[in-house]
């Protein structure tokens, strides 16, 4: 793979040009299961399993700091830097590490953050691979184990066919600025109450008289209508999706007449058929989002504007009629 070249002097006016002098490594596997059978001339059926999965690291990387953000050697593509979550403040005073590089005053209803490196301070170090203060990886945002499961039977006149598709492991951050998740952002042209979303889970206090009530034991920290708000929700271990899901993507029942009522109707073959698509999600994201399309975003807005806003995956049912004259 491509990958930095020296470092030249300034005086030289343009940009070093990329060189081939870096290695990444990709180890998976793929496996398909396939099952065909037919018990009697009146019974049939089939199924077929296929499973694949990869990892990519990288060998060599020319890199003067390793920063996290960047490429280095061992690095695992799609880590997911963050801190550890230490749950949310319940009382002014409450005993926890020094974390006002992030915002100068913390109280109830703010998030308090794990200090991992013992020292007292929160804070992301130099955010290189020997200085990453408090940060860890927590997770790791590259699809893997794609699942796919077909199966079909024929009884008689009567077919059924039905496919799964799904990933068993991924995840997934949103963005600082996603309203869809977050609800409230730095600024009102960009915040809203999402159906579906944890928007209204959010921390507040015991003695809370608005028509909402109380909630200390809620989902997301206090909102803030301001850049404060960023305050609670740096990258961390609460906040981090699991974006795994299995979908039945389509499903197919169908009926062939006999040939006894074909042969009135003057048909060569006749078979009445029902069929729905993404009829069924198992997945552990809020509603708002669907696994297999709202995690994309548009590069132009860097994902904030965008994440988890797309056109929803139709759930559609149809019937048709197949003929064959003779």
């Amino acid at each position: 793979m491509l990958g930095p070249s020296v470092t030249l002097p300034y005086l030289l006016g343009a940009n070093t040009p990329l060189t081939n002098n870096a290695e990444l490594t990709t180890k998976g596997f793929e496996l398909a299961l396939s099952w065909n059978d037919a018990i009697s001339d009146d019974f049939a059926y089939n199924a077929r399993l296929s499973l694949g999965d990869s990892k990519s690291t990288i060998l060599e990387y020319k890199s003067d700091k390793d920063l996290i953000d960047g490429w280095y050697k061992g690095k695992n593509h799609g880590e997911v830097w963050g801190f550890r979550s230490g749950g949310l403040i319940q009382s002014q005073g409450e005993e926890m590490a020094d974390q006002s590089k992030y915002w100068t005053s913390w109280g109830p209803g703010d998030m308090k953050y794990v200090d991992l490196n013992g020292d007292g301070v929160i804070n992301d170090g130099s955010r290189t691979v020997t200085d990453h203060g408090d940060l860890e990886v927590i997770g790791n945002s590259t699809p893997r184990y794609n699942v796919g499961i077909t199966a079909g039977m024929k009884w008689k006149a009567i077919d059924f066919n039905m496919f799964w598709q799904g990933l068993g492991k991924r995840d997934y951050y949103p963005h600082i600025n996603s309203s869809v998740f977050w609800g409230l952002t730095s600024g009102w042209g960009s915040s809203g109450l999402y159906h579906d979303s944890p928007n209204l889970d959010y921390w507040r206090p015991a003695d809370e008289t608005n028509i909402l009530g109380p909630n200390t034991d809620s989902y997301l920290p206090k909102p803030y209508f301001t850049a404060e708000s960023n305050k609670n929700r740096q990258t961390q271990s609460r906040y981090l999706l699991n974006a795994s899901y299995l979908r039945l993507k389509s499903l197919q029942i169908g009926y062939s007449l006999p040939s006894n009522i074909l042969d009135k109707l003057f048909f060569q073959t006749a078979r009445v058929y029902i069929s729905g698509e993404n009829l069924l999600t198992f997945s552990k994201l809020p509603k708002i989002y669907d696994p297999e399309t709202a995690i994309a975003s548009d590069p132009a807005f860097e994902g904030w504007a965008t994440s988890g806003v797309i056109y929803p995956t139709n759930r559609t049912i149809s019937l048709g009629v197949n003929i064959t004259f003779k």
